[in-house]
């Protein structure tokens, strides 16, 4: 897992990224933008993961797609409607 300075440094750079874009707030996908680049050499794969040939990159890219962006846990019977 990241460590709480992980933490740090993915809103940082989210927030850094926002400001860039000419926001003053941060959104889920500037979060996602700098998830990879912020994440990417704080993760230590175990033997596993290495054996299978699994990179941090992909691991990364992989939560970031299972993550709500609305950051709400609905019930299962709702659909969210992009």
């Amino acid at each position: 897992g990241a460590s709480p300075r992980a933490a740090i440094a993915l809103a940082e750079s989210a927030r850094a990224f926002a400001l860039l874009a000419g926001r003053p707030t941060v959104g889920f996908e500037d979060v996602q933008a700098v998830a990879v680049p912020a994440l990417n050499h704080r993760l230590i794969l175990n033997y596993k993961a290495r054996f299978d040939g699994v990179t941090t990159t992909q691991l990364i890219e992989r939560l970031m797609k299972q993550l709500d962006p609305t950051g709400l846990a609905l019930p299962k019977e709702i659909e969210v409607v992009a």
